[in-house]
């Protein structure tokens, strides 16, 4: 066999020949501890004895995929409809909710035909060889230890808010991270299904008390300086600043097409993940389109991030307790799909990557995360801004321009007998979709970063910073 099929090199990759390769990486393995990188590194050998990680139906995929999309972030839709006007924010959360699902739909194409392919970046290396590897790579360990860092400001944010601000902050942002790092103990997504189920109910139970507190209460509680409550179809006068700051959270709303390619490795049938995404998607769009609907027509422009902010202090207090359980489990699952490509990486050629020594190595990738969430969240003051640099740099492609490439990738004529961008009017039309989405990306990622250095500026000349580990949460 082939070195090349040990060395993740580019050549090992490319179209020609390619499920030849991989026909033969299955028929003749090597003895030893090895495995064929060109293989379903997943996929155990005969007689080899290991854990079995295919174990993914397609509505276990769903449930657990919509856990790490229905975070506390659904209480800021509120905030993207004043931004955007309460039509124009449904335009968007539509928009945004089909552009994912189009995204996903490729992934899985693509991963069917390069069935090796165990994340984004495998499938960056597949299409622009080692670069795309790491750039890809680097980005899924950023976003993914972003978001860790996000649920512990989070988490902590929502602990203060039981004891009154009573207690050093600090010590519950531990508290969240060892929680977080301990509960991810499972390498397998199927081991997460029944933290989704708890996950998902407290996230409905927190936007259903949310959105109840808000439509019956007193208005006068939200009313400054007897300018009463309005909403607007569009908003004529929002700042770029805020409306980029709206789109890229309805982007970032979708972020877990991330995560695809590295769920399809673990499917049973990876084709069915296509419902998976489909399932997902409904419920995020219509729970975010509900939720960001009713709050914003009760409270207009006293609209808050995030909107249980703007209840009674009891009913916030009850909200902030169901919530509290989903920023945690969804952070794991967020925090996992970095994680999942560590391990991938690390441990694709030994028999280690399913084998019960290697939950000591999940383990250590795990706690390295966490703790460098931990230090992120409690170092930098700007923390919120600096996530929407990285969600521009990450979320904006993931999302949006990805898809776009891979299918260019997947339908380009050269060396591929069914390629072709213009053979069925069908074929045309994705053509120009996928144009478009890149486009798209490369208009939000410096419109994203620009609103993230007004951020901080803005932050900075209001004082609004805390000093770094700072104890007011």
């Amino acid at each position: 066999m082939s070195a090349a099929l040990y060395n993740h090199e580019p050549e090992a990759y490319n179209e020609k020949g390619q499920m030849e390769k991989e026909q033969s990486a299955r028929e003749n393995p090597e003895d030893g501890h090895l495995r064929p990188v060109i293989a379903d590194a997943f996929a155990l050998r005969e007689g080899e004895e290991g854990e079995d990680f295919k174990t993914l139906g397609w509505f276990k995929a769903g449930l657990v995929i919509t856990c790490e999309a229905i975070a506390l972030g659904t209480l800021s839709f509120p905030k993207n409809f004043y931004a955007l006007g309460l039509v124009g924010g449904l335009i968007a959360n539509a928009g945004f909710v089909v552009i994912a699902f189009f995204t996903s739909c490729v992934m899985v194409d693509f991963k069917l035909r390069y069935t090796h392919v165990l994340n984004a970046a495998d499938a960056g290396q597949v299409m622009f060889g080692r670069i795309g590897f790491w750039v890809l790579g680097i980005a899924m360990i950023a976003k993914s230890i972003g978001l860790a860092a996000s649920h512990v400001l989070a988490g902590k944010i929502a602990i203060s808010t039981f004891d009154g601000g009573a207690n050093c902050s600090i010590i519950w942002a531990v508290v969240i991270a060892v929680v977080s790092a301990g509960l991810s103990y499972h390498r397998k997504w199927s081991g997460l299904t029944w933290l989704s189920w708890i996950s998902l109910t407290c996230i409905v139970t927190a936007c259903i008390i949310t959105m109840a507190g808000v439509a019956t209460q007193n208005p006068e509680r939200l009313i400054k300086n007897n300018v009463p409550i309005e909403w607007h179809a569009f908003n004529r006068d929002a700042k770029l600043v805020d409306s980029v700051g709206a789109v890229l959270n309805s982007v970032f709303a979708y972020g877990q097409v991330m995560a695809v390619l590295t769920f399809l490795p673990e499917m049973r049938r990876p084709e069915t993940f296509k419902r998976s995404m489909l399932l997902s998607q409904i419920i995020s769009l219509v729970l975010y389109s509900v939720v960001g609907s009713v709050c914003y027509v009760y409270a207009g422009q006293y609209v808050t991030s995030p909107a249980l902010t703007m209840t009674t202090h009891t009913l916030r207090i009850v909200s902030y307790a169901f919530a509290l359980v989903t920023i945690v489990v969804s952070g794991i699952v967020a925090c996992n799909v970095g994680a999942k490509f560590w391990y991938t990486t690390s441990l694709r050629n030994s028999a280690l990557l399913t084998s019960k020594g290697g939950q000591i190595v999940w383990l250590a990738i795990i706690g390295a995360m966490w703790t460098v969430g931990f230090v992120l969240a409690e170092l930098i003051p700007f923390f919120g801004d600096l996530l929407t640099i990285v969600s521009a740099l990450t979320s904006s492609w993931f999302v949006v321009g990805l898809g776009g490439i891979i299918w260019l990738h997947l339908y380009k004529k050269t060396g591929n007998p069914d390629g072709g961008y213009f053979k069925t009017p069908t074929r045309t039309f994705f053509f120009f979709f996928s144009v478009l989405l890149i486009l798209i990306s490369c208009a939000l990622t410096p419109l994203g970063l620009y609103a993230a250095i007004e951020g901080i500026k803005s932050g900075y000349a209001k004082g609004k910073f805390h000093h770094p580990f700072s104890c007011a949460a």
